[in-house]
């Protein structure tokens, strides 16, 4: 669980889901000709936070391949 805490993908993810959750909320206060682009904007960010979070994923995998992040053995 410690590990999840500092994990820079764990809090990029959490940050995302917050930041869309947030957005679609808002849509309800708008005006209706507003929700549409609220959405795309959204929907255009998604993309570039998974990359985000691949590219976290394979550093890490970098790392722990080079023995330096604690993990189990890769096979």
């Amino acid at each position: 669980m410690n590990r999840l805490l500092h994990s820079g993908k764990f809090w990029t993810a959490i940050v995302d889901a917050f930041v869309s959750t947030l957005g679609i909320v808002l849509t309800w206060f708008l005006a209706p000709d507003k929700v549409t682009q609220v959405l795309t904007l959204i929907g255009m960010w998604q993309p570039v936070i998974a990359i985000v979070i691949a590219s976290y994923a394979y550093e890490d995998a970098q790392k722990i391949k080079e023995g330096i992040l604690p993990s189990a053995p890769i096979k």
